[in-house]
Protein backbone atom coordinates (compact mmCIF):
# COMPACT_ATOMS: atom_id res chain seq x y z
CA UNK A 1 0.00 0.00 0.00
CA UNK A 2 1.15 3.53 -0.81
CA UNK A 3 1.16 4.76 2.80
CA UNK A 4 3.59 2.04 3.92
CA UNK A 5 6.33 3.93 2.08
CA UNK A 6 5.86 6.84 4.52
CA UNK A 7 7.05 4.96 7.60
CA UNK A 8 9.79 6.86 9.40
CA UNK A 9 11.93 4.99 11.92
CA UNK A 10 12.68 8.12 13.90
CA UNK A 11 11.20 7.04 17.23
CA UNK A 12 13.22 5.94 20.20
CA UNK A 13 12.46 3.77 23.20
CA UNK A 14 13.77 2.51 26.50
CA UNK A 15 13.37 -0.97 27.98
CA UNK A 16 13.96 -1.85 31.62
CA UNK A 17 14.15 -5.32 33.20
CA UNK A 18 12.56 -7.92 30.93
CA UNK A 19 11.44 -5.37 28.36
CA UNK A 20 12.60 -7.61 25.52
CA UNK A 21 10.53 -10.79 25.91
CA UNK A 22 12.65 -13.75 24.88
CA UNK A 23 15.93 -13.06 26.65
CA UNK A 24 14.82 -15.21 29.61
CA UNK A 25 13.33 -18.14 27.67
CA UNK A 26 14.71 -21.68 28.36
CA UNK A 27 17.84 -22.56 26.39
CA UNK A 28 20.76 -24.96 26.08
CA UNK A 29 24.20 -23.46 26.70
CA UNK A 30 27.61 -24.90 25.78
CA UNK A 31 29.75 -24.75 28.93
CA UNK A 32 32.96 -26.02 27.32
CA UNK A 33 34.25 -28.27 24.55
CA UNK A 34 36.57 -31.20 25.28
CA UNK A 35 39.09 -32.59 22.79
CA UNK A 36 40.41 -36.19 22.69
CA UNK A 37 44.03 -36.05 21.52
CA UNK A 38 45.49 -38.63 19.18
CA UNK A 39 49.12 -39.84 19.17
CA UNK A 40 50.15 -37.02 16.88
CA UNK A 41 48.77 -34.43 19.25
CA UNK A 42 45.84 -33.62 17.04
CA UNK A 43 42.18 -33.59 18.01
CA UNK A 44 40.75 -37.02 17.23
CA UNK A 45 37.30 -36.32 18.67
CA UNK A 46 35.46 -33.48 20.35
CA UNK A 47 32.66 -33.44 22.85
CA UNK A 48 30.56 -30.51 24.03
CA UNK A 49 29.38 -30.24 27.60
CA UNK A 50 25.95 -28.61 27.47
CA UNK A 51 23.79 -27.42 30.34
CA UNK A 52 20.10 -26.55 30.21
CA UNK A 53 19.14 -23.11 31.51
CA UNK A 54 15.46 -23.02 32.51
CA UNK A 55 13.24 -20.06 31.82
CA UNK A 56 12.92 -17.53 34.61
CA UNK A 57 10.24 -15.19 35.84
CA UNK A 58 10.73 -11.51 35.09
CA UNK A 59 9.13 -8.10 35.01
CA UNK A 60 9.79 -5.26 32.61
CA UNK A 61 8.80 -1.83 31.38
CA UNK A 62 8.80 -0.36 27.85
CA UNK A 63 8.76 3.37 27.20
CA UNK A 64 8.17 4.82 23.71
CA UNK A 65 9.36 8.40 23.10
CA UNK A 66 7.63 8.19 20.54
CA UNK A 67 7.27 5.57 17.80
CA UNK A 68 6.78 7.20 14.38
CA UNK A 69 5.18 6.09 11.13
CA UNK A 70 2.13 6.66 8.91
CA UNK A 71 -1.61 6.01 9.09
CA UNK A 72 -4.39 5.63 6.55
CA UNK A 73 -7.45 7.37 7.98
CA UNK A 74 -11.07 6.97 6.86
CA UNK A 75 -13.35 9.56 8.49
CA UNK A 76 -16.90 9.65 7.18
CA UNK A 77 -15.84 8.31 3.80
CA UNK A 78 -12.96 10.78 3.37
CA UNK A 79 -9.56 9.10 3.22
CA UNK A 80 -6.13 10.55 3.84
CA UNK A 81 -2.59 9.45 4.70
CA UNK A 82 -1.28 11.07 7.86
CA UNK A 83 1.72 11.16 10.16
CA UNK A 84 1.22 8.57 12.90
CA UNK A 85 2.99 9.01 16.26
CA UNK A 86 2.47 7.08 19.47
CA UNK A 87 4.02 7.32 22.90
CA UNK A 88 3.30 5.19 25.92
CA UNK A 89 4.43 3.16 28.88
CA UNK A 90 3.91 -0.61 29.12
CA UNK A 91 4.48 -2.63 32.28
CA UNK A 92 4.69 -6.39 31.81
CA UNK A 93 5.20 -9.57 33.78
CA UNK A 94 6.26 -12.91 32.36
CA UNK A 95 7.96 -16.26 32.64
CA UNK A 96 10.33 -17.83 30.11
CA UNK A 97 9.15 -17.01 26.61
CA UNK A 98 5.73 -15.58 27.64
CA UNK A 99 4.63 -12.24 29.10
CA UNK A 100 1.48 -10.20 29.61
CA UNK A 101 1.53 -6.41 29.73
CA UNK A 102 -0.68 -3.34 30.13
CA UNK A 103 0.11 -0.20 28.12
CA UNK A 104 -1.25 3.33 28.52
CA UNK A 105 -0.32 6.12 26.17
CA UNK A 106 -1.21 8.58 23.44
CA UNK A 107 -1.66 8.19 19.67
CA UNK A 108 -1.67 11.18 17.32
CA UNK A 109 -2.73 11.08 13.67
CA UNK A 110 -1.68 14.46 12.26
CA UNK A 111 -2.42 16.14 8.94
CA UNK A 112 0.60 16.54 6.67
CA UNK A 113 -0.92 18.61 3.86
CA UNK A 114 -4.10 19.77 2.17
CA UNK A 115 -6.91 17.84 0.55
CA UNK A 116 -8.68 18.53 -2.71
CA UNK A 117 -9.30 22.19 -3.47
CA UNK A 118 -7.03 23.26 -0.61
CA UNK A 119 -9.43 21.90 2.00
CA UNK A 120 -7.95 20.50 5.26
CA UNK A 121 -7.43 16.74 5.35
CA UNK A 122 -10.07 14.91 7.36
CA UNK A 123 -9.52 12.71 10.36
CA UNK A 124 -6.74 14.31 12.43
CA UNK A 125 -7.14 12.86 15.91
CA UNK A 126 -5.48 12.45 19.30
CA UNK A 127 -6.31 9.27 21.19
CA UNK A 128 -5.51 7.98 24.68
CA UNK A 129 -5.69 4.15 24.54
CA UNK A 130 -5.26 1.52 27.25
CA UNK A 131 -4.20 -1.88 25.89
CA UNK A 132 -3.68 -5.41 27.19
CA UNK A 133 -0.83 -7.08 25.28
CA UNK A 134 0.46 -10.66 25.12
CA UNK A 135 4.11 -11.32 24.19
CA UNK A 136 5.89 -14.42 22.89
CA UNK A 137 9.66 -14.83 22.56
CA UNK A 138 9.98 -17.03 19.46
CA UNK A 139 13.77 -17.20 19.13
CA UNK A 140 16.69 -15.14 20.47
CA UNK A 141 16.36 -12.65 17.62
CA UNK A 142 12.56 -12.41 17.35
CA UNK A 143 9.72 -11.62 19.74
CA UNK A 144 6.11 -11.06 18.63
CA UNK A 145 3.10 -9.55 20.42
CA UNK A 146 -0.55 -8.71 19.95
CA UNK A 147 -3.38 -7.21 21.92
CA UNK A 148 -6.51 -5.12 22.13
CA UNK A 149 -7.70 -2.20 24.17
CA UNK A 150 -10.16 0.59 24.76
CA UNK A 151 -9.86 4.28 23.94
CA UNK A 152 -11.65 6.03 26.83
CA UNK A 153 -10.87 9.51 25.50
CA UNK A 154 -10.09 10.95 22.07
CA UNK A 155 -10.33 14.24 20.18
CA UNK A 156 -10.86 14.84 16.46
CA UNK A 157 -11.52 18.16 14.67
CA UNK A 158 -12.99 19.82 17.75
CA UNK A 159 -15.16 16.83 18.71
CA UNK A 160 -14.45 14.28 21.42
CA UNK A 161 -15.71 10.84 22.34
CA UNK A 162 -15.43 8.44 25.25
CA UNK A 163 -16.08 5.40 23.05
CA UNK A 164 -13.33 3.79 21.04
CA UNK A 165 -11.18 0.71 20.69
CA UNK A 166 -8.18 -0.69 18.88
CA UNK A 167 -6.30 -3.88 18.07
CA UNK A 168 -2.56 -4.16 17.48
CA UNK A 169 0.20 -6.56 16.52
CA UNK A 170 3.94 -6.16 16.39
CA UNK A 171 7.40 -7.67 16.50
CA UNK A 172 10.75 -6.92 18.11
CA UNK A 173 14.08 -7.58 16.39
CA UNK A 174 17.27 -7.33 18.49
CA UNK A 175 20.16 -5.93 16.46
CA UNK A 176 22.80 -7.43 18.75
CA UNK A 177 23.04 -10.32 21.22
CA UNK A 178 20.20 -10.32 23.74
CA UNK A 179 22.46 -11.78 26.43
CA UNK A 180 24.88 -8.89 26.07
CA UNK A 181 24.73 -5.56 27.83
CA UNK A 182 22.08 -3.11 26.59
CA UNK A 183 20.68 -4.89 23.50
CA UNK A 184 19.48 -2.55 20.74
CA UNK A 185 15.96 -3.56 19.65
CA UNK A 186 13.96 -2.52 16.58
CA UNK A 187 10.17 -2.61 17.15
CA UNK A 188 7.57 -2.52 14.37
CA UNK A 189 3.84 -2.23 15.15
CA UNK A 190 0.59 -2.28 13.17
CA UNK A 191 -2.66 -1.09 14.74
CA UNK A 192 -6.32 -0.49 13.82
CA UNK A 193 -8.29 2.23 15.61
CA UNK A 194 -12.08 2.71 15.86
CA UNK A 195 -13.82 5.82 17.22
CA UNK A 196 -17.53 6.52 17.75
CA UNK A 197 -17.84 10.07 16.40
CA UNK A 198 -20.58 11.88 14.48
CA UNK A 199 -19.06 10.25 11.39
CA UNK A 200 -17.41 6.77 11.42
CA UNK A 201 -13.68 6.98 12.13
CA UNK A 202 -11.27 4.20 11.19
CA UNK A 203 -7.48 4.38 11.05
CA UNK A 204 -4.77 1.84 10.26
CA UNK A 205 -1.30 2.84 11.40
CA UNK A 206 2.19 1.41 11.24
CA UNK A 207 5.07 2.70 13.37
CA UNK A 208 8.68 1.91 14.18
CA UNK A 209 10.85 2.49 17.23
CA UNK A 210 14.52 1.85 17.98
CA UNK A 211 15.18 1.26 21.66
CA UNK A 212 17.91 0.41 24.16
CA UNK A 213 17.08 -2.27 26.76
CA UNK A 214 18.80 -2.47 30.14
Amino acid sequence: MRWLALVVLGGCGLGIGGGYVGQWRPRDQVDFEACLLDQAGGCADTKQVVSHIPGRRFWGALLELPALGAAQVDHGGERSTQLHAQAGLEVLRGSGRWALGVRAGMVNNARTGEGRGGMPLAGAATLFPIDVIGHLGVIDQLSVYGGAGVIPLSFSDGAHTLLGGRVLAGLQLPLNKVQGAMPLVLSLELDREYLHLDRPYRATGVAGCLGVHF
